[in-house]
């Protein structure tokens, strides 16, 4: 038995989120983050939903659940979906789309209620002492030992350092520098690009809009393209304007020319659609405009296993947002890893004592399964992904809510 050194590489929700179960086990911990601060990046999200099976289980098993409850927004499940004319196919603006959400169990709250990405941020940062994060320390590469008796690996930061783990995590996204030790493939163009805009104070500034999108999200769809608003928990609406094109299409976002980006959008994506709907992006405010290209990583995405290194969250299964699962991928994956390790652990003085090969026989059942839940929601959203963006994305889409909303009513009267 030995003292053991893990690092996480990345200070994301799930990168945090394994932060805070291990702490929890008195399991020590690096966490490196390329972030300056963790203010540092001008945007962090809109809102999500948390799912009673893998979000909302994670937060439990982390001691909290209960501070989660006081930012969570129950009526952000409210959705409303249109065409490209405004005429509303569904209008569930009371309980969530579907009807009343399902009761879950004793003490957690029924549906997927939303929190802004941010607040979650916060709730993970604030369960873990200072200390324990390095910011402004990316990671570079992470390198084998050039030792054969040494099975650490060795990470090159940015300030030019070299520091050896026994076990790295790589819970550092898309583009994941640890995801290339154990893997050549990238991530690919989806097909789909578009620009993120924002309204601030939308009920004094945009009542109009605001009445709109009601009290969750709002999405219009047409002509492979896509309108998608949602409100967030600081009085504001995010606004997601999508639309299927190449990966070099562009429209140039420049500093003090927002009025001319977003005419140019709405030229580009919208020019026959709504006036009210043109509003989305016309009314936005000029400041910040993002533009996005969304990439993904192939459906069924599995890498060779090695001892001492593995990934969570988008740096394992990169996907779109058509399915809302990223964030709830990246906790359950947190949470099953944290297991994984925890079960090889006892808490020792100045560490915690374990069997090196037993903890990477359990990471590897870890990710057996993890690669096959993420699969499944993979493929889903990529389905998503193809009946949003084709010709009569609208209608289709309308279905496919329509056919989920069947299933939960058969499940709850099973």
């Amino acid at each position: 038995m030995a003292t053991t050194s893990i690092a996480i590489i990345g200070a994301g929700p799930g990168g945090l989120t394994l932060a805070r179960l291990l702490y929890a086990k008195s399991i020590p911990i690096t966490i490196y983050e390329r972030d300056t601060t963790p203010f540092s990046r001008t945007s962090q999200g809109g809102t999500l939903d948390l799912h009673v099976e893998t979000g909302q289980r994670a937060l439990k098993e982390a001691g909290l659940f209960e501070e989660f409850k006081k930012i969570m927004r129950q009526e952000g499940e409210a959705f409303r979906l249109a065409d490209k004319e405004g005429n509303l196919l569904i209008d569930e603006d009371e309980g969530g789309f579907g009807g009343p959400p399902p009761e879950g169990e004793e003490g957690t709250p029924p549906g997927r209620p939303e929190v802004d990405r941010i607040q979650l941020r916060k709730l993970l940062l604030d369960s873990l002492p200072d200390g324990l994060i390095r910011w402004g320390t990316g990671v570079e590469s992470v390198e084998p030992s050039s030792s054969p008796s040494d099975k650490r690996w060795t990470l090159v930061t940015s300030d030019g350092n070299r520091e050896s783990y026994d076990i790295v995590i790589g819970a550092d996204g898309a583009w994941s520098r640890v995801r290339k030790v154990l893997s050549l493939t990238k991530p690919h163009y989806s097909g789909i690009s578009g620009f993120e805009l924002r309204f601030s104070q939308v009920d004094v500034n945009q009542p109009d809009v605001s009445n709109l999108v009601g009290k969750g999200s709002y999405f219009a769809i047409g002509d492979q393209k896509a309108l998608m608003a949602q409100r967030n928990g600081d009085g504001s609406i995010r606004v997601y304007a999508m639309a299927r094109v190449p990966e070099d299409w562009s429209i140039a976002v420049d500093e003090g020319k927002g009025e001319e980006t977003k005419q140019e959008v709405i030229q580009a994506f919208y020019s026959d659609w709504s006036e009210d709907l043109k509003n989305f992006v016309r009314l936005a405010d000029d400041q910040p405009i993002y533009a996005r290209k969304l990439y993904m990583l192939p459906v069924g995405y599995r890498w060779e296993q090695k001892d001492g290194v593995t990934l969570v969250g988008d740096a394992a299964h990169l996907m779109t947002p058509f399915a809302g699962a990223g964030v709830n991928l990246a906790m359950a994956d947190a949470l099953d890893l944290s297991n994984a390790i925890s079960t090889s652990f006892t808490p020792a003085e100045g560490g915690a004592a374990w069997n090196l090969d037993q903890v990477n026989r359990e990471i590897r059942g870890y990710e057996e399964a993890m690669w096959k839940r993420g699969e499944e929601i993979s493929r889903e959203t990529f389905e998503n992904l193809e009946i949003v963006f084709r010709p009569d994305g609208v209608t289709a889409f309308r279905d496919r809510m329509l056919s989920y909303t069947s299933q939960a009513g058969e499940g709850q009267q099973a």
